[in-house]
């Protein structure tokens, strides 16, 4: 979550303090939004965090899609793809 009261930094301040800010950003983990004429323009984050948001992200558009396609009648229903899994499963015993 961004605190407005610190996570909010004009693009020259960025500029000059970037190390201490950079390592702000890493111990709190929050993002940092830069602002270029009193407007937000960009938002800078640690990579673990961008990292998980990408993951996130991916898997909300797969879901998008994948409701989609039932809304559509695409899908197939989930007892045959079980039945397909198991059939060529290799055989335990």
């Amino acid at each position: 979550m961004i605190d407005i009261t610190q996570d909010i930094q004009s693009l020259t301040s960025f500029k000059r303090n970037t190390n201490s800010l950079v390592k702000r950003i890493r111990k709190t983990r929050r993002p940092l939004v830069l602002t270029l004429k009193g407007k937000a323009e960009v938002v800078v984050l640690d990579a673990t965090l961008y990292q998980r948001m990408a993951e996130r992200w991916s898997a909300v558009q797969g879901i998008k899609r994948g409701l989609a396609q039932a809304n559509k009648g695409l899908g197939r229903d989930v007892d045959d793809v079980f039945d397909e899994l198991e059939a060529e499963a290799p055989a335990r015993g």
